[in-house]
């Protein structure tokens, strides 16, 4: 979290939503106002121009603008941008979620690669052993060179396959260095098979989600941006203080004034109705796009526990079948090579058996892994799974 530049860039997202309320909580107060009028000419009657006329006829003012009532339009302006900061917050803890989500799953599929590793080195050093044992034979028996060809095929094949799960290892350890900012160090013979969801807990958290929890105070914030168009269209009362320093014709400044002042915009071409019609439906379309979230979340949810749990099923089958496997191919090589009742296809082909059978019990069970990742990240319960 420390590391992510997505983290901070939520976190500035989050502080100018904030200052943003300050802003508009700012027009409650007096504003006021300070200028200077310095004349260069002045064009008209003699006396009217009096004293106003030269530069050195410079005068201030100041105005104190206070609102008195509004309809509402401060009020409202305030609740959406508040709304807008939990909006932001709601879309940082969102990204906290993915991020978690982004890193977790890859620490598993590095994990992953390494066991796909030990069995495939396991495999290259059975086809080594198996192309040297023929090596051997065929030094002595040139027909058997067949064999040997066959046997170093299989070996070239194991060292491709073993080749392509480096790679991913690789590659794993990169996107990881990209998320964590340092090297990963998983530890050996970790487990990951905590926590398995059910799927009436992750639909009954669903109203926690953050990215709902966003769109929601999007809703909100449309819905006030509109009252607060609305409100401007009525007449605004302020109490309003001024001064003037500059003279008149006969030399005299003006004295102080205060007073109300009421201010409405009787026509304005129907651009307030239109902006005011925009806001609500920008609130109806993040309406909508709560909606489809939700159902995308529910049908994401139901997704991934159907995969996990057959995902989980299906390693179990291949964790039986590489069991059963494992014994076909030492019978085979037995027969083979004691008996001379297998040929060394019939070997190469159980061995190449049992490795892919035991490739396809690892990824499966990984797989299950991630969809249960998914499914508590959905219910947007990662980060405390993980202890944050």
């Amino acid at each position: 979290m420390a590391h992510s530049p997505e983290i901070r860039s939520s976190q500035a997202d989050v502080l100018a939503a904030g200052y943003q309320v300050d802003q508009i909580k700012g027009q409650r107060w007096p504003q006021v106002q300070v200028g200077l009028t310095s004349p260069l000419a002045n064009q008209g009657n003699g006396d009217t121009t009096r004293n106003n006329s030269k530069f050195s006829d410079t005068s201030g003012s100041i105005s104190v603008t206070t609102p008195i009532y509004d309809w509402g339009k401060i009020s409202n302006q305030v609740d959406s941008a508040e709304e807008s900061v939990n909006a932001a917050v709601n879309s940082q803890n969102y990204t906290k979620e993915q991020l978690a989500y982004s890193t977790i799953s890859e620490l598993m599929n590095l994990s992953r690669y390494q066991e796909n590793r030990v069995v495939a080195k396991a495999y290259v050093d059975r086809m080594k052993q198996l192309a040297d044992m023929l090596e051997q034979i065929t030094a002595a028996d040139k027909g058997r060179a067949s064999e040997y060809t066959q046997a170093k095929a299989k070996l070239l094949s194991a060292r491709a396959s073993l080749d392509d799960i480096e790679h991913q290892v690789s590659s794993s350890r990169i996107k990881l260095v990209r998320l964590l900012g340092v090297e990963p160090d998983l530890p050996r013979n970790i487990t990951w098979q905590d926590s398995i969801m059910p799927s009436s807990m992750a639909l009954a958290a669903l109203n926690r989600n953050p990215n709902l929890l966003k769109l929601q105070a999007q809703v909100k914030a449309a819905e006030y941006d509109a009252e607060s168009i609305q409100a401007a269209n009525y007449p605004q009362l302020n109490w309003v203080v001024s001064k003037n320093t500059a003279k008149d014709t006969n030399g005299d400044e003006s004295g102080w004034y205060t007073g109300l002042n009421v201010q409405w915009n009787a026509f304005s071409g129907g651009s307030q109705q239109a902006a005011q019609m925009a806001a609500r439906a920008k609130a109806n379309g993040a309406q909508q796009q709560y909606e489809v979230a939700y159902r995308d979340l529910e049908y994401q949810i139901n997704n991934m526990i159907q995969t996990r749990d057959s995902s989980f099923m299906r390693a179990e089958d291949f964790d039986r079948l590489s069991v059963e496997t494992n014994r076909v191919r030492q019978m085979f090589y037995d027969q083979w090579y004691n008996l001379g009742k297998r040929t060394l296809l019939d070997v190469l082909i159980a061995e190449n058996d049992h490795y892919n059978n035991q490739l396809s019990a690892i990824n499966n069970r990984y797989d299950g892994y991630i969809s249960n990742i998914n499914v508590i990240t959905s219910a947007a319960m990662l980060l405390s799974w993980v202890g944050k």
